[in-house]
């Protein structure tokens, strides 16, 4: 009988083998190489041979729930999707309170496992280890091996021509720790794994804080793949962990008990249920084919945002770029980051005990070697299942100690192999080259990886703000930079907007990273990380769409980098006076009969005075930071620091820290996110909480495009308010349920600004952020919340609590009462004799800013010129395409739908169903644009344009949907005249 067994490895595996062995009676030794338990699970900050290599962002796949040892769960408070150390925290409790290190002999090398002389009788093994450079030779009664799988990295070098004279450096996945090292680098990552995927996403974070290139270089970090693959969040319905809801025996049921095409016809379905796989250049070539699917929740976000792109298979590589296989070209390289895997090696055992076969490790259930004359040898934890590890390993264990001790029996070899070869059929439907982990590969000589540090080039951009009519008069707060030197470039990014005569234009120059004491007074301030929450076809000016190129959802600089194309484009900076700043603006002695104003500006300390027929005031209103201390007693005596969030720049100098976001906006969601991967831990404070939105919609595409349609705000204007609550509220939730995250609004159905973030709920599930109701008190170290938890040592807190509307060169002119600006059409005040002053930008509409800010400024002018008296309309629409309409309608350039439908179906058809975006303001009226209607219905090809960057087939499609929207416009016309009768 067995008595003693040798396990190699103390990582997962390792421990539960030493426990399933002491539950059966058996005398378990482990040898483990480190220092450590937990294998692949403990970090280090460099790479060593011949063991397991993780990045320090690793979270879990798998959730708590679903991974924990069977009779060991994790504690409440830890997340549902772990970091890489919560889990070695975990693993190393687990040895503890099982006393298992008495049973592991630590900093001990297998060098060899041999069978002895007499295995034939016996079965027993000799294990010759070495520590301290001593050896040492004992004899066992069985083995397990535990070493994993992820430990020698296949770096297929021959398969990519070119690479040899490639001047850039090149590494595997397993040398990556982690994005410091790539600042400002444009990087090829080979591979669509985890661990490429993982890899691409938290580098492509880096290009918001790049060097001014960026504008330039359109995509800093590409995915090279074969085969594309599918990708699933973690997040699930209901907010729900995905395994928590796939992995049960019903849903396994169902999958095997459906025919073929139905199952394949689900399973399709649900993997394009997040987004369509297709637009985004990710479909699997073979879409049925149930390999083992990607976890990453925010790389869907990353391309919709352009930071991450996605290409075929590298076909060469040249000195400074790489060739694939679809002819495109990514130039100017400087790293190439292979995650392709791991190779199948067991370097001290005889390669005739374990077999592999069609790439394949030759294993009876994944354990046992089918062809040893006795079955005193398994191999635990060396299937990658759709599952958690842990529980995986646990059963092999439990099963494989039961069959050293004769408590179970194998089948004939024979029988064995007729399992292992059902097993290899149904592989190749199910999950090919994934079974076991990796394919077994011939090893490639050790590479030398070159990683050299460079210095960080921050990209610091500002908006400036500026008054108009005839001039334009800007306001700049900010001091000229020095020259930059050698290939550093100083810019300076003008944004403008034209209507009729007139020029509406912002700033922006890149300056060195701010402190938080150097954020100028009196002007806006961004993070470097800032992206738009609308997408570019809705973002555009009207008569100017964004480059097929751009991304739909831009980086600051890429949204500056398109104004500066247009200012040049109009010739609108000869309108403009720099570095002057505005003192005041007060009306003309004769103002009620002329309308006139008095302007005065600084310049270079130089004042100077100016009469206006009109002012135009366009410096927004994300100045003057809302800071309520008087709101949070204790706040006097708290030691740690506190700011605005107009002051916070960037995530360096805030590791390890314990923060606390007070306010739950776009600005406070996106600060707790990006603080989130390098702080201890991120708490959020919210009153009232509030919908979380993905700008990722249905089918992928951007979600204005979907939700801002002249259809839907008719259903929406249509059907009973009831109902429309219910739909709201099931829209929001549709993503997650809101109230299991304790985000859900107090007033569900209070029509207020959603937040957009693709990365919130997931943090939250992660563990990452805590959401947490109002702060009651603070005290010198900790904040005391309402519900009466306390969140002790906390070392920063950000007010991300909005701004205060103040116009100091108005005086009086425009009424400011509790931050509400009264205001007609949320532009002119209404108690001026002449309309010869307008505020333009002040709203908020629930979509893009730039459309309407567009129609504000081509109604003004219209005023200003007198083409327009005061209007009759009573009612301040906040609606978003209402809004727009009913300037529109102001302007004239409102397209008529109806007329239309008999003239042009197809863009009658388009305006209704398709997003409302500023081109339909161009096809009639004033400022009428040729190209409007071909800009229109050519929108979906600049839509994916940035997408498809991996060419695949695509699907044929029937244009059913195209029908069912031209009867269903018929049923509205139908409509509209039967009411009128």
């Amino acid at each position: 009988m067995v008595k003693r067994v040798a396990i190699i490895g103390a990582g997962v595996s390792g421990l539960a083998s030493i426990r399933c062995c002491l539950e059966e009676g058996l005398e378990p030794t482990c040898f483990e190489r480190s220092n450590e338990v937990g294998g692949l699970w403990e970090f280090s900050d460099h790479s060593e041979e011949g063991r397991a290599s993780i990045y320090k962002s690793v979270f879990t796949n798998s959730s708590k729930e679903m991974m924990c040892f069977p009779d060991f769960p994790y504690p409440d408070d830890y997340p549902n999707y772990m970091h890489q150390s919560k889990v070695q925290d975990y693993i190393k409790t687990f040895a503890q309170k099982k006393n298992l290190f008495r049973y592991i002999q630590f900093e001990t090398l297998v060098t060899s496992i041999k069978k002895c002389p007499n295995f034939l009788i016996t079965g027993q093994w000799e294990i010759v280890s070495e520590k301290d450079e001593k050896q040492e030779s004992t004899i066992f009664d069985a083995v397990m091996i535990c070493s994993g799988h992820h430990v020698y990295p296949n770096l297929p070098t021959d398969s990519f021509p070119g690479l040899n004279r490639f001047q850039g450096y090149y590494l595997h996945s397993r040398d990556y720790k982690g994005p410091e090292v790539y600042q400002g680098k444009r990087v090829l990552v080979i591979g669509l794994g985890n661990s490429g995927c993982d890899i691409a996403v938290e580098l492509s974070r880096l290009v918001t804080q790049s060097n001014i290139e960026i504008c330039y270089l359109p995509y800093q970090v590409i995915i090279s793949t074969r085969s594309g693959s599918w990708v699933m969040s973690r997040v699930w319905d209901d907010g729900y962990p995905w395994d928590m809801l796939y992995v049960t025996r019903f849903a396994s049921f169902l999958r095997n008990a459906l025919p073929s095409f139905v199952s394949d016809w689900l399973y399709v379905k649900k993997m394009n249920k997040w987004f369509k796989h297709e637009n985004y250049g990710l479909m699997p070539l073979n879409s049925t084919l149930r390999k083992e699917p990607v976890f990453n929740d925010e790389l869907p976000s990353r391309i919709l945002c352009g930071t991450v792109s996605i290409k075929p298979n590298v076909k060469e590589f040249t000195e400074t770029s790489a060739i694939f296989e679809d002819g495109t070209v990514f130039e100017a390289i400087d790293y190439v980051i292979f995650a392709t895997g791991y190779g199948y090696a067991y370097p001290f055992l005889d390669d005739s005990i374990i077999k592999s076969r069609n790439n394949e490790v030759t294993l009876f259930k994944g354990i046992f070697p089918p062809f040893l004359e006795k079955p005193t040898l398994a191999v635990i934890g060396l299937v990658q299942s759709l599952g958690a590890a842990i529980p995986t390993a646990d059963l092999q264990a439990r099963w494989a100690v039961k069959v050293f001790a004769n408590s179970c029996t194998l089948p004939t070899t024979n029988e064995m192999m007729d399992d292992i070869e059902e097993k290899m059929g149904k592989k190749l439907k199910w999950t090919p080259d994934k079974d076991l982990g990796v394919s077994a590969v011939r090893m490639p000589e050790e590479e030398d990886c070159k990683l050299l540090p460079f210095p960080q080039v921050p990209l610091t951009l500002k908006k400036l703000l500026i008054t108009s009519q005839h001039t334009v008069y800007t306001e700049n707060y900010c001091q000229r930079t020095q020259r930059q030197k050698q290939r550093k470039v100083k810019q300076t990014f003008i944004s403008e907007l034209k209507s009729s005569d007139f020029r509406i234009m912002y700033q922006v120059h890149s300056n060195e990273i701010l402190k938080l004491e150097n954020v100028d007074d009196g002007r806006a301030s961004i993070y470097q990380s800032v992206i738009s929450n609308t997408s570019k076809e809705m973002s555009c000016f009207s008569d100017f769409p964004m480059p097929e190129d751009f991304p739909n959802f831009l980086h600051n600089s890429k949204l500056l980098e398109y104004f500066r194309i247009f200012a040049k484009k109009f010739d609108l900076l000869k309108y403009i006076q720099f570095q002057t700043t505005v003192l005041s603006v007060k009306k003309h002695p004769d103002f009620a009969s002329s309308g006139q104003w008095v302007v005065v500006t600084e310049n270079n300390g130089k004042e100077q005075s100016a009469v206006f027929d009109g002012v135009m005031v366009c410096n927004g209103h994300h100045i003057i930071p809302h800071l309520p201390l008087e709101s949070f007693p204790g706040i006097q005596k708290f030691k740690g620091q506190y700011f605005h969030s107009r002051q916070y720049k960037h995530p360096e100098g805030f590791e390890k820290k314990r923060i606390l976001v007070i306010g739950i906006g776009n600005s406070a969601s996106d600060i707790a996110v990006e603080l989130c991967k390098k702080a201890a831990q991120v708490f959020i404070s919210t009153r009232h909480g509030s919908w979380v939105m993905s700008r990722v919609s249905k089918d992928g595409y951007a979600w204005d495009l979907v939700y801002h349609t002249r259809f839907k705000t008719m259903l929406r204007n249509a059907v009973p308010r009831r109902v429309v609550k219910w739909m709201m509220e099931k829209g929001m939730n549709q993503w997650f349920n809101h109230e299991n995250y304790g985000l859900v609004p107090q007033n569900k159905y209070l029509v207020k600004e959603p937040v957009i973030n693709d990365d919130l709920p997931s943090r939250i599930l992660y563990g990452a952020i805590k959401v947490k109701s109002r702060v009651k008190e603070l005290t010198e170290t900790s904040a005391i919340f309402e519900d009466g938890t306390v969140e002790e040592n906390i070392d920063i807190i950000v007010f991300a609590t909005g701004y205060t509307v103040s116009f100091p060169f108005l005086e009086d002119l425009v009424k400011v009462e509790n931050n509400m600006v009264s205001l007609y059409k949320f532009m002119f005040p209404p108690q001026l004799e002449k309309s010869t002053l307008a505020c333009i930008g002040l709203i908020q509409p629930l979509g893009s800013i730039f459309p309407t800010v567009e129609l504000q400024a081509r109604w003004v002018t219209r005023v200003f010129k007198g083409k327009f008296g005061e209007s009759n309309s009573q009612i301040l629409q906040t609606n978003y395409i209402e809004y727009l309409d009913e300037l529109a309608v102001e302007i004239g350039v409102k397209p008529n739908i109806l007329s239309l439908l008999l003239k042009d179906p197809k863009l009658a058809v388009k305006l209704y169903f398709g997003p409302c975006n500023s081109y339909q303001y161009c096809l009639v009226g004033p400022g009428q644009w040729n190209g409007a209607r071909n800009a229109i219905v050519t929108q979906k090809r600049r839509i994916l344009k940035p997408l498809k960057t991996r060419a695949i087939k695509t699907s044929s499609t029937f244009p059913v949907s195209f029908l069912l929207k031209i009867l269903g416009l018929l049923a509205v016309v139908v409509a509209f005249f039967s009411q009128l009768q």
